[in-house]
């Protein structure tokens, strides 16, 4: 079981940058920055992406993308329809936030990749927050980068 707060220090394959915090957080901000990272996430080796993944299984990759998924749709059908009800659903994206770390807790995610997922999900909770008017665009792009981390899990796991 791993301690808590205790950090390790690791050599950190070069190829796993594309999934660093400022990296995801502009690539959900830019189709382009999108577009180079989901390549980056795709073109990863089976190395680096054994790294990112971890012991993570895909029934465990599975649960948390379809809860976090599943809220980023509903979120887009409001953003569409009833934009100022969006703000609904900040308790819905708070408990993927809360199953995220749940499942980290419980070594079912790895840390990089339970890292990757709580930046995007909570990058779209700070864009609810502030009303943000590119917010289907912001999901659309974090749907993105979740469905091509899904193919590494289901690829590499």
């Amino acid at each position: 079981m791993r301690k808590p707060y205790a950090k390790t220090v690791q050599k950190i394959s070069p190829e796993l940058s594309v999934l660093s915090p400022d990296n995801i957080k502009a690539a959900l901000e830019n189709d382009i920055k999108l577009s180079e990272t989901v390549s980056g996430i795709l073109a990863m080796s089976e190395h680096a992406s054994r790294e990112l993944i971890g012991s993570t299984s895909v029934a465990a990759y599975r649960r948390v993308h379809e809860v976090v998924t599943s809220t980023l749709d509903r979120l887009c059908e409001l953003a569409r329809t009833k934009v100022e009800e969006v703000s609904r659903l900040l308790v819905d994206l708070s408990k993927c936030l809360i199953l995220v770390k749940y499942q980290l807790a419980r070594d079912q995610l790895s840390e990089r990749l339970s890292e990757a997922l709580y930046t995007v999900v909570n990058f779209v909770v700070e864009k609810v927050k502030s009303k943000a008017s590119d917010i289907i665009d912001v999901v659309n792009r974090a749907r993105t980068l979740l469905d091509a981390l899904a193919v590494l899990v289901y690829e590499y796991s």
